[in-house]
């Protein structure tokens, strides 16, 4: 039979400065991988920061947009429709007490977002109280403005007969 014999003083320091070196290497090499690695990550990280960064500032811009947006159509009043903007039209004239014989709204475009109209007045009032119910009529409410104004007069006794024509735009 074999016989096993026991290593020597030498063999043992040996086989342990053998085994540190093996360790070491090992240990070396799973150093360098995990450095590569966090690397990797940290390099990923980077560019995750840098399109966060890219997405924050598209983000502000769409929320100024937004509030710009907001800012122009607040004046529109939901108007969604040729009744509403008669409405509003009639309720301009009733606060200033114009008096005003007929409104003819007539389609001219019809596009995807927005209609426009045309929108003939004929009234017989003030200039005064007219030329105040334009005013508040275009200032208030957004989207209106005057394309032909006419005015007749006879004679000074009587109120001159005021024409107009509006256009609007109203969207969808």
């Amino acid at each position: 039979m074999l016989k096993i014999r026991k290593p020597t003083k030498r063999e043992q320091l040996l086989f342990s400065i053998f085994l540190l070196v093996f360790l070491a290497v090992l240990a070396r090499n799973g150093i360098r991988q995990l450095f590569l690695s966090s690397q990797r990550l940290n390099e990923a990280i980077s560019i995750s920061e840098k399109e966060i960064a890219q997405l924050n500032g598209v983000l502000k811009q769409a929320q100024a947009i937004n509030s710009e947006y907001e800012e122009v159509f607040s004046g529109y009043k939901g108007l969604h429709s040729s009744d509403s903007l008669l409405q509003e039209i009639g309720n301009v004239a009733r606060k200033l007490n114009l008096s005003i014989f007929s409104i003819k709204p007539a389609l001219i475009e019809d596009m995807d977002k927005y209609k426009v109209y045309s929108i003939k007045i004929e009234s017989r009032d003030e200039i005064a109280a007219f030329i105040k119910f334009l005013y508040n009529l275009t200032e208030g409410v957004k989207g209106i403005g005057v394309s032909h104004l006419q005015i007749n007069a006879q004679n000074r006794s009587e109120l001159p007969q005021i024409s107009m024509t509006l256009k609007a735009i109203i969207f969808k």
